[in-house]
C-alpha cells in the first residue's frame, strides 16, 4: 500500500492540560464527564464509545476513523471490573498481555511482538487503527516510525 491507503496508528487518548492519562493510582475519574464534551466526541468518533454506553448515551453511528483498537490489560480492566468481558466488539479488539483473560470471541490477545503485530495489521485493509492506553502505546510512541499521530 502507498501513501494515504496505509492504515494508520493513531494515539488517541483524554490527557490532562499535563499531560496525564490517570492519577498516580491509575484512576481517570478526575476527567471532566459532560454531555457536550461526550456528545462532540461520540459525534466524530463513536466507535469510541465501549458497547456498554451506547445505547445509555444515544450513541447508533457506524465506525467513522477506526476499526481496530489495540490496549493494554490495564485499559481493558475496566470493562472485565464491570462484568465485561468486551468494551468494543463493534472494533476489532486487540488487547496486550501476557495474562489470562476471559473467552471473548472479539478480543485477540496479542502477547509478543507488539510492533511486527501493528506492522501486520497496517498491511490489511480498513479504517485506521486506534491505540488506546499507556501499557499499550509504550513500545509503539508517537516518535515511533509506525505511529501516525495523536
Amino acid at each position: 500500500m502507498i501513501g494515504d491507503l496505509v492504515r494508520k496508528l493513531v494515539y488517541y487518548i483524554a490527557t490532562s492540560i499535563d499531560g496525564y492519562i490517570a492519577d498516580p493510582t491509575g484512576d481517570t475519574s478526575f476527567f471532566p464527564v459532560h454531555k457536550p464534551i461526550l456528545d462532540d466526541l461520540f459525534s466524530r468518533y463513536p466507535e469510541t464509545c465501549p458497547q456498554h454506553l451506547r445505547e445509555p448515551l444515544g450513541v447508533t453511528a457506524s465506525a467513522r476513523r477506526f476499526d481496530t483498537v489495540i490496549l493494554g490489560r490495564n485499559t481493558h480492566e475496566p470493562a472485565l471490573q464491570a462484568g465485561l468481558t468486551s468494551a468494543y466488539p463493534h472494533l476489532r479488539q486487540l488487547v496486550v498481555t501476557h495474562g489470562d483473560l476471559p473467552e471473548d470471541a472479539t478480543v485477540e490477545v496479542v502477547s509478543g511482538d507488539l510492533l511486527a503485530e501493528v506492522a501486520r495489521l497496517k498491511t490489511e485493509e480498513g479504517l485506521d487503527i486506534w491505540l488506546c492506553g499507556w501499557a499499550a502505546a509504550s513500545p509503539c510512541s508517537a516518535q515511533h516510525p509506525l505511529a501516525h499521530g495523536i
